[in-house]
């Protein structure tokens, strides 16, 4: 539904959300302590090695070189989140990661970032990375299975080489350096998704399959 994945798996759609008011933005900030001068960068999904959590926490030292106080939230749990609190505090950076476990109001996650950061080595389904465009937040994701299918890269997205942290890292620098950019890239991801991947449109999609198939 919504054409195929480079993975032989198809997407379903999102609900495309209001865009949150600057207050609701400023208490969902607040709800993980972060202020205005602190870039927020995200990631929702279970923590296990191939959603790839640990090649953003790799990334921070080198992105707190020029941005201090830049913060790594990762929504969800699972089985990787001690090696991930670990591998944080070998790095000296373990201030700067939040590890929120379970998040029921996941959308209060959404409105609060920067920038979304989609390293998953595999996804049958980028639900999350979806969700992430629908609310205009800039997302860089690997380049790999059909993340491209979802990402039109400059344009509504940025897509980086496989399993490095240091791409992740530049693509990152790039969109909290030109903040045009990332409203453009912003804008345009929410535009893709309420044209090709939201909820309304995968209905649509069903039925007139639906449509077809009692017509043959």
């Amino acid at each position: 539904m919504g054409g195929r994945t480079g993975c032989g798996i198809g997407y379903e759609g999102v609900p495309l959300p209001a865009l949150p008011t600057s207050e609701a933005r400023r208490s969902a900030r607040a709800r993980w302590g972060i202020t205005d001068d602190s870039p927020l960068l995200g990631c929702v999904g279970v923590l296990a090695s191939d959603k790839g959590q640990q090649w953003l926490v790799e990334a921070l030292p080198a992105l707190r070189a020029e941005f201090p106080h830049c913060k790594l939230l990762l929504a969800g749990d699972g089985p990787a989140r001690h090696d991930l609190e670990k591998q944080a505090k070998e790095l000296a950076a373990q201030d700067a990661v939040i590890f929120s476990g379970f998040v029921k109001e996941i959308e209060s996650v959404y409105a609060a970032l920067d920038i979304f950061l989609f390293p998953s080595m595999f996804e049958g389904l980028g639900t999350s990375l979806l969700s992430a465009m629908s609310y205009g937040t800039p997302s860089i994701a690997f380049a790999r299975c059909a993340f491209g299918e979802i990402i039109e890269n400059e344009k509504s997205g940025l897509l980086v080489e496989s399993s490095s942290a240091s791409q992740i890292q530049q693509a990152t620098v790039r969109l909290l350096r030109d903040k045009s950019l990332a409203q453009n890239i912003g804008r345009a991801a929410r535009q893709r998704i309420g044209e090709k991947f939201s909820a309304d449109k995968m209905v649509d999609a069903m039925l007139r399959l639906y449509d077809e198939s009692l017509r043959s």
